[in-house]
């Protein structure tokens, strides 16, 4: 994890992918005045030229991109940090 922004409103930290791709990539931002307000974005690449095409064509037509966003509903962040604990735990064994 490392600390991409840390701007007056806002902090955004990246998650790299385990396969050290730099394109494979999770951003959180937390929203400073509203820490509740969790913002994660994800993104991807295209493994080949009709990927490349395909995603293409959806973006002249719908304007839609190849990375995405989600705002987490206040209520599931806590949910969201037990279970990435839990995970975190069973990668060490810890919990079976």
């Amino acid at each position: 994890m490392e600390k991409l922004f840390d701007r007056k409103d806002s902090v955004t930290y990246r998650f790299g992918c385990d396969c050290h791709d730099p394109a494979h990539a999770l951003d959180v931002e937390i929203q400073k005045n509203r820490p509740n307000d969790v913002i994660i974005d994800f993104y991807t690449t295209a493994d080949c030229l009709s990927w490349r095409l395909k995603w293409c064509w959806k973006m002249l037509t719908t304007g839609f991109g190849f990375d995405d966003e989600i705002v987490l509903r206040e209520e599931d962040v806590p949910e969201l940090a037990k279970i990435l604990k839990k995970a975190g735990k069973l990668n060490k064994g810890g919990i079976k």
